[in-house]
């Protein structure tokens, strides 16, 4: 886009020099070979038509001197290529008519010919500009999209840490009521019993037989507490992956896809058919 603007503004200066110059019967010729030429230019993008292009338009203004006003639209396709030192074939034109021009064409064929320059420069550099800020644009883009992913990954990893630090301390605190309270409990029935068995008096046996049930409706409220504990602590994918980990034989690959968690049964159930 940038490259048609500056080639419609170097056409119209160029046509205006040429009306003003030289007014024959064949004065749209040049104009429409100037077109042709910059519109074949600008669809094939091919550094070796440009300059089969400009050689050839070159001859023709051997011929017909009037042409070489055109010349800086069509040399604006090769500046700052691999192909402009055809430029220096620029004065060769001039020096072998340089009788038929006018000093007004010979100035503003040359600063014409130092605008297209110019504007071919500015357009490179915006051309690259554009480029490496887009560039950058998708990388950074990227990179963002990276950061987020990572950071998803970091929270997923962190509610996983989070769930696994608190079954541990579940199972670790359901051990420690069974190993302390449990035996406390179990160890007083038994001192009850005794009691039960060596007393003789009727109300003294009541009174240790009521405490014997109270104490025996802690211990179950105490064991089905540490058995719920227990039973919310056992994480399916964790039991299944220590086995798979623990499973030396030959290699097998673990992929776990489930959304809600089972119910108890069923996570036994399932860690006994993978044990």
């Amino acid at each position: 886009m940038y490259e048609i603007i500056d080639k419609i503004i170097l056409f119209f200066c160029c046509v205006t020099l040429y009306l003003f110059e030289y007014n024959n019967t064949f004065v749209i010729v040049p104009v429409i070979i100037t077109i042709v030429l910059s519109s074949l230019f600008l669809y094939y993008d091919d550094n070796r038509i440009k300059l089969t292009g400009n050689l050839a338009y070159a001859v023709l203004c051997l011929f017909f001197p009037s042409y070489v006003i055109f010349l800086p639209v069509l040399l604006y396709d090769i500046l700052h290529g691999k192909y402009q030192f055809s430029l220096a074939l620029l004065p060769f034109l001039f020096i072998s008519h340089f009788p038929e021009y006018s000093p007004i064409t010979i100035s503003f064929t040359g600063v014409f010919a130092a605008v297209a320059y110019l504007l071919k420069y500015k357009t490179d550099r915006l051309v690259r500009l554009t480029y490496d800020y887009n560039e950058l644009r998708d990388s950074s883009a990227k990179m963002s999209q990276l950061l987020e992913e990572k950071n998803q990954s970091i929270l997923r990893n962190q509610d996983f840490e989070v769930n696994v630090a608190t079954l541990n301390e579940r199972n670790r605190i359901s051990k420690e009521i069974h190993d302390s309270i449990g035996h406390l409990l179990s160890r007083a029935l038994l001192q009850v019993g005794a009691l039960l068995t060596i007393t003789k008096e009727a109300v003294t046996r009541d009174g240790l037989s009521a405490l014997k049930d109270s104490l025996s409706d802690g211990m179950d409220q105490i064991r089905s507490s540490i058995h719920n504990m227990y039973d919310e602590s056992i994480d399916l994918y964790l039991q299944v992956e220590r086995l798979v980990k623990d499973f030396t034989f030959c290699p097998i690959t673990f992929d776990y896809d489930i959304k809600n968690s089972p119910s108890l049964p069923l996570k036994h159930t399932l860690i006994a058919i993978t044990k």
